[in-house]
């Protein structure tokens, strides 16, 4: 009896994960899947899309047609789910902010960033380091790619949340 009581936080904690993910279609997913599985075939990929036709006011997303991107994406192609929605409007409002930084800097010598971050970068100890050579990313910024200060952070930030799906 007193092995089954141990297990048992364990066990609740392990089903209220599945029930979650099963729950909310976002946990577990990241934006590119999401975004690639519903939106590329249209749109192409979202940081150019969302730069040549989206502005950001005061943190409102706008189409070039006028529609706030809050409500077009409550019915654009079936709709997206609460969390969806919340998730597709923080990216999108980084990758306006972001003005192509990536592109600019970067996509000379290096994949896409998702695919770069995805294929070179890890999180290890809340630290982004390099996957196979272990450097610490964001002193390594501080001295490659011609990057500011400011713009090596700003850079780490975003690998980072692309490794998290949250971007």
């Amino acid at each position: 009896m007193v092995r089954i009581n141990a297990y048992l936080p364990a066990v609740f904690l392990y089903v209220a994960a599945t029930v979650a993910a099963v729950a909310d279609p976002v946990v577990g997913a990241n934006f590119h899947e999401l975004f690639e599985e519903r939106c590329l075939s249209c749109h192409g990929h979202a940081g150019p899309f969302m730069r040549d036709h989206v502005t950001l006011d005061e943190n409102t997303l706008t189409s070039s047609r006028g529609q706030s991107l809050d409500d077009f994406l409550d019915h654009h192609a079936g709709g997206l789910s609460a969390p969806e929605k919340a998730l597709f409007l923080d990216v999108f409002r980084a990758q306006i902010t972001s003005e192509g930084l990536f592109e600019s800097k970067c996509r000379n010598c290096h994949d896409r960033a998702f695919e770069f971050a995805r294929l070179r970068l890890a999180i290890r100890d809340d630290r982004l380091v390099g996957r196979y050579s272990g450097n610490d990313i964001a002193e390594f910024l501080t001295r490659h790619g011609r990057l500011s200060g400011s713009e090596a952070q700003q850079m780490t930030n975003a690998l980072r949340a692309l490794l998290q799906g949250r971007r």
